[in-house]
């Protein structure tokens, strides 16, 4: 026999727990629609990015995660949105990379 105030104590702490469950769900909607929404900007940015470079007369090709610029000159990496994402060796390539980035 359990006492009515242990009963109370119990059934608050599911009525809690269920609601924490609840929460939990919602965030990870959210999240999840943050991060489908994210993919899509980072997908539009590496297109605008290609459709740049190349208009600027670069040779771009795509390696998934970063675009290879001149045959390895030079990366742009995701998120592909400034010259922050820009790789180069050269530092003169490097600042031209950088500089066409900004432009885009």
């Amino acid at each position: 026999m359990v006492c009515p105030s242990c009963e109370e104590g119990v059934r608050k702490a599911e009525e809690a727990r269920e609601k924490l469950l609840a929460a939990n769900r919602e965030n990870r909607k959210e999240e999840a629609a943050k991060a489908s929404a994210s993919e899509e900007a980072v997908a539009l940015n590496k297109s605008r990015a290609v459709a740049y470079l190349t208009s600027q007369r670069l040779a771009v090709s795509d390696d998934g995660d970063r675009l290879v610029l001149e045959g390895g000159a030079a990366s742009l990496l995701s998120p592909f949105s400034g010259a922050a994402d820009c790789r180069a060796t050269n530092p003169v390539v490097l600042d031209r990379i950088k500089r066409l980035v900004q432009d885009m």
